[in-house]
């Protein structure tokens, strides 16, 4: 779980300390939805609450809603990184 909180941290530190274009997803119409958004599931994950993980899937999923944003915000070489590391903390917590 520590893996996929700090996954969330670094997706985070991104998507407020840069502007963000949400224009090509549907799943938000501002960046601070977007940021309240993983707020949530980061604060679920670090109480040990996996209810979200599907949900999480999805957002970090290719083509998925966060890839969407991060290439039309210049971090899309970064979100690949990140979602690699989600994919890896994803997969222990699955084998556990």
């Amino acid at each position: 779980m520590t893996g996929l909180a700090r996954v969330l941290d670094d997706v985070l530190t991104v998507v407020t300390t840069t502007e963000q274009d949400t224009s090509w997803t549907r799943r938000w119409d501002t960046a601070d939805e977007m940021v309240r958004e993983l707020s949530d599931h980061r604060d679920r994950v670090r109480l040990g609450d996996l209810s979200t993980l599907p949900e999480l899937k999805f957002l970090f999923a290719p083509t998925g809603p966060l890839q969407d944003v991060s290439l039309s915000s210049g971090w899309g070489e970064l979100f690949l990184r990140l979602a690699e590391r989600f994919d890896g903390a994803y997969a222990e917590i699955m084998d556990s």
